[in-house]
């Protein structure tokens, strides 16, 4: 979106508190917080963050006219949402922000995506991995104690949407690792990914 586009939104939605906002040029200092904004948002596409519309759900109305809460934590928890700017704000409202910024949400997901993968994640992703490799290749038994068979529904796997699921997901799985492990530094790192890769193909393609 262009500068004007910015500077729109900007007046329109932060005007009636931020007098910052009612000029027809901006202060060199706020046009720099948009810009910061902004590419922040689109480096977060760069990094494969999609835009995340729920995230502006998680602050309540009375934060977002608090200025200790939103000069520390924005205006929602990611800034890959379509909060825009602080709206709620209303006249009065002493030292609030309007600025949009990096959330906890974002680095969370930062840290998950790009960090080292430690032994307790990678077990994790082993053991779901063999999860969707059992249900790719074995019959679900009820357990053999009446009381809790009693409250189970027996599934057909093989005439159910089960694998076609579990199938969709493991290629799904097969492409974000496959790119991820172009990103990977750590040879353990990259051992995993391969390893994980190659248990994936085992369960996709077990006669190959």
């Amino acid at each position: 979106m262009s500068s004007i586009g910015w500077r729109n939104w900007y007046f329109i939605q932060t005007a009636a508190a931020n007098p910052a906002a009612r000029r027809v040029k901006f202060d060199d200092e706020v046009m720099g917080e948009l810009l910061r904004f902004v590419s922040a948002h689109e480096v977060g596409h760069t990094l494969g963050f999609p835009h995340n519309m729920k995230a502006s759900s998680a602050y309540p109305v009375d934060s977002l006219r608090s200025a200790s809460f939103t000069c520390a934590n924005g205006t929602a928890p990611s800034i890959m949402d379509y909060a825009r700017f602080n709206y709620v704000a209303q006249p009065g409202d002493e030292g609030v922000c309007f600025m949009p910024a990096v959330g906890e949400y974002d680095k969370y997901a930062t840290m998950w995506g790009y960090r080292p993968i430690d032994v307790y994640r990678r077990n994790l992703q082993r053991g779901y991995l063999e999860r969707m490799k059992w249900l790719m290749t074995e019959e679900p038994e009820l357990p053999s104690n009446r009381f809790f068979a009693a409250f189970l529904t027996p599934v057909n796997v093989t005439m159910s949407d089960i694998r076609p699921l579990v199938r969709g997901e493991l290629q799904t799985l097969e492409g974000q690792i496959g790119r991820a492990l172009s990103r990977a530094r750590g040879r353990t790192t990259r051992l995993h990914l391969q390893d994980a890769l190659e248990r994936i193909d085992a369960t996709l393609s077990p006669d190959d």
